[in-house]
């Protein structure tokens, strides 16, 4: 079992977050078919960092749920692995 601890609740009130979502574990499934499970919680905990940061951009420049939408699809196209291990909230049972 994986918990995943990523991410920010305004993630589920803009539309296409969850299919954002859905092809990004395509994506990192497809470069790690090898380790499906691995490679999708790094897809999950990928787009929680994303919307983490999203969010506090949204918010320190005063802005509302289009403006997240568009700061999270800007963050998940820079997003390091560097960033994703260190910002990874994630507990493996």
């Amino acid at each position: 079992t994986y918990v995943i601890k990523n991410g920010h609740e305004t993630m589920t009130k803009v539309t296409g977050s969850g299919c954002m979502l859905t092809t990004v574990i395509a994506t990192y499934c497809g470069a790690h078919y090898d380790h499906i499970l691995d490679a999708t919680a790094a897809a999950v905990c990928s787009m929680g960092i994303s919307g983490e940061f999203a969010y506090n951009e949204m918010v320190k420049n005063n802005q509302g749920y289009s403006s997240f939408r568009m700061h999270m699809i800007n963050h998940m196209s820079q997003l390091e692995g560097e960033t994703v291990e260190r910002g990874a909230k994630i507990e493996i049972y």
